[in-house]
């Protein structure tokens, strides 16, 4: 569906998805939004949850207590926008302090396609950065995926090239110990 317009001689349909074929365009949009992740970005594994036997008692979140809640994690490509002056919070209590991290995780939904796996959703783990000022050189850095809006819908079609995944690293209850195999 779209309209026609004459250029050089050329009547073509746009966008076209008649025969099924993969129109241009979209090969255009999802070189355009790989490019990010691939040049400047990180790669990072997603724990794709797949549904807790058990909740944590206090905060009633998926844990593995009674069996693996996440399938097997899978590594990709991923742009992150993070930054830490107004990313951070802090809450003390008469408890504790704690601390919650907030950035946003870019992933081109073609590098999901070619691996053949499902979108991230809210309650995946994310994984990444054995570096300062997230991980150290014995750990990576663990973080819940909060939201996960799809993004850059292609005209009126429900084609779109973008994920943009709103994680969250908390102290209270670190997003490691929901995939991290205790012994």
């Amino acid at each position: 569906m779209g309209f026609v317009f004459d250029a050089d001689d050329v009547t073509r349909q746009f966008p076209q998805t008649a025969d099924g074929e993969v129109p241009v365009e979209l090969e255009l949009f999802d070189s355009v939004a790989r490019e990010p992740a691939r040049l400047s970005g990180d790669t990072v594994r997603i724990h794709p949850l797949r549904g807790a036997k058990q909740r944590h008692p206090l905060y009633k979140e998926a844990s593995d207590g009674g069996g693996p809640a996440y399938d097997e994690s899978y590594e990709i490509p991923a742009a992150l926008e993070y930054m830490r002056e107004s990313a951070t919070s802090a809450s003390a209590t008469d408890a504790a302090l704690t601390f919650a991290d907030e950035a946003y995780l870019w992933i081109a939904r073609k590098e999901i396609d070619d691996q053949g796996k499902n979108l991230p959703k809210v309650g995946d783990v994310v994984e990444f950065w054995s570096y300062q000022p997230m991980g150290d050189v014995k750990s990576q850095s663990y973080w819940d995926v909060t939201l996960a809006p799809t993004l850059g819908d292609l005209w009126s079609q429900a084609t779109y090239t973008m994920i943009k995944l709103t994680i969250k690293r908390r102290t209270d209850f670190p997003a490691s110990e929901k995939v991290i195999k205790r012994t």
